[in-house]
């Protein structure tokens, strides 16, 4: 897709691979000022960039993680509009809840529902079985995860998605330290809290 078929909103987006000011946006874009500042505006409203720095001249804007998976998605020029709209919505769904970043990122492989609770619970200690179980058929619904075998495992939708939400869990290593189990508890519960 040639830079004239794209809209200014587009072009932006492909072009803050680093962060910019405006007006390198619109030399580099062919684009007038007045339409990429208004444009920017716009993106920082819908959460797609942010101010970087403050200059005393002019501001760098850089992506946020959303404005992220747009670039991605304008750059493959084979994603439909009807995509895009998906994944921002599953984008913001996941980013809402706690319990969801952390289930999709303890899901790093296949594992079964309690397995997964004994990960969650080194990152969430008050979360029980059932609100994992329901957290999973939530991501389940929405083709972020898939039940075969009685295991649990991310979809390539899901691992798309860990990676531009960047959301880690503690390592393989850390879910079996004994240090966790005693600082928590026996149970994962803080015993200094009851």
């Amino acid at each position: 897709m040639s830079v004239d078929q794209l809209s200014t909103r587009e072009v932006i987006l492909s072009l803050l691979d680093h962060p910019r000011p405006v007006r390198q946006l619109a030399e580099l874009s062919g684009r007038h000022i007045d339409a990429v500042h208004s444009a920017v505006r716009r993106m920082r409203r819908d959460r797609l960039v942010k101010p970087l720095t403050r200059a005393r001249q002019s501001v760098l804007y850089g992506l946020t993680p959303l404005g992220r998976i747009l670039r991605d998605q304008v750059l493959s020029d084979g994603a439909s509009p009807e995509r895009r709209h998906t994944d921002l919505e599953l984008f913001a769904w996941v980013s809402a809840g706690a319990h969801r970043r952390t289930v999709l990122a303890c899901l790093t492989d296949p594992l079964t529902a309690r397995r997964l609770r004994k990960r969650v619970i080194t990152v969430h200690e008050r979360t029980g079985s059932t609100h994992v179980y329901h957290t999973l058929r939530e991501l389940e619904d929405r083709g972020l995860v898939a039940r075969s075998e009685g295991l649990w495992q991310t979809t390539p939708l899901g691992r798309d998605l860990q990676r531009v939400l960047g959301i880690r869990a503690p390592g393989p290593a850390d879910w079996s330290s004994p240090a966790i189990r005693t600082a928590s508890g026996p149970h994962g519960v803080d015993a200094t809290r009851r």
